[in-house]
C-alpha cells in the first residue's frame, strides 16, 4: 500500500459518507423552494380573486359596487405607495368602472397620471371629480398645478381663482393650523 492511496481511501470514504447527507439536505431546500412558491400562488390567487371580475358574479348592488371599488382604491394606493404608477393606474380606472360616482378615485388617479406626466389625463380626472365632489379642494388646486404642467398658463390661472373661491365658501384656513 503506498502512502497516497490512504488519503485517497479516506476521501473517497468520506465523499461516499456525505453523498446522503448531501442529497438530503438538496431535497429539503427543494422542498422549501417548493412550498414558498406554492404559498406565494396561493397568496396571488386570493388577492386575484378579490379584483378579477367572474362570469358567474351576480351583478353588484350600490353598496357591493362601492366595497368593490374601495378595494380597487386601496390595492391602487398601495401599488402608488410601492411606486408602481402603471399598476396604480390600472386599479384606479378599475375602481372607477366599477363605481363612476367615485370621486376620490377620480382623484387618487389624476394624481398617479401627474407623476406619469400625463397632464391631459390627469386635467381630465380632476376635473370629473370636481363634477363629482364639488367641494373637493384638493382637486380644485392640483388642477391648476396640471394645467402648469401641461403649458396652459391661463387655465391654470382660472382653475386657482376657482379654488380660492372655493375655499372661501368652505370657511377659510384652519385657524387652529397657524
Amino acid at each position: 500500500a503506498s502512502p497516497h492511496s490512504q488519503p485517497q481511501a479516506f476521501s473517497r470514504g468520506f465523499a461516499r459518507m456525505w453523498q446522503p447527507q448531501k442529497r438530503s439536505l438538496v431535497a429539503l431546500a427543494a422542498a422549501a423552494l417548493g412550498l414558498a412558491l406554492a404559498m406565494r400562488m396561493r397568496r396571488r390567487k386570493r388577492a386575484r380573486a378579490l379584483f378579477v371580475p367572474t362570469s358567474t358574479s351576480p351583478p353588484l348592488d350600490a353598496d357591493g359596487a362601492r366595497r368593490k371599488a374601495k378595494a380597487h382604491l386601496r390595492f391602487a394606493n398601495a401599488c402608488a405607495r410601492a411606486h408602481q404608477f402603471e399598476r396604480a393606474l390600472t386599479h384606479y380606472e378599475r375602481s372607477i368602472s366599477v363605481d363612476a360616482t367615485y370621486a376620490l378615485a377620480r382623484h387618487n388617479a389624476a394624481g398617479v397620471c401627474q407623476r406619469l406626466r400625463r397632464w391631459d389625463d390627469a386635467v381630465s380626472h380632476y376635473e370629473a371629480a370636481l363634477e363629482l365632489s364639488p367641494t373637493l379642494l384638493e382637486a380644485a388646486t392640483n388642477v391648476a398645478v396640471a394645467h402648469l404642467n401641461a403649458k396652459r398658463p391661463h387655465s391654470a390661472v382660472r382653475c386657482c381663482y376657482r379654488a380660492l373661491r372655493l375655499q372661501k365658501e368652505m370657511g377659510g384656513f384652519n385657524e387652529e393650523a397657524f
